[in-house]
């Protein structure tokens, strides 16, 4: 089994493991795990603090009384973009 804790922490050990049990090309399989985990943890991030901006912004929102105010449509304008780029995050 592959544990991706291993190969992130552990590169150069589980690239000779993998050569040891003759699979081929297991320096650029590794290679590629490694830069794909990096890119999801990195995508996971970004995701992450979309969402936490746009909970902050919709608590905001909360407060506001006139809900025709410039001030609350361009907010909600915004939450609104911002769950659009969040689904994006979610497909990658």
């Amino acid at each position: 089994m592959i544990i991706l804790k291993h190969i992130r922490e552990k590169p150069v050990i589980c690239k000779k493991k993998y050569i040891e049990r003759f699979i081929e090309n297991s320096d650029t399989i590794i290679d590629e795990i490694i830069l794909l985990d990096s890119s999801l943890r990195q995508n996971l991030e970004k995701q992450q603090k979309l969402q936490e901006e746009r909970n902050k912004i919709s608590k905001t929102l909360s407060t506001y009384k006139d809900k025709k105010s410039k001030d609350f449509l361009s907010l909600s304008e915004k939450v609104s973009l911002m769950k659009i780029d969040i689904e994006n995050f979610e497909k990658k």
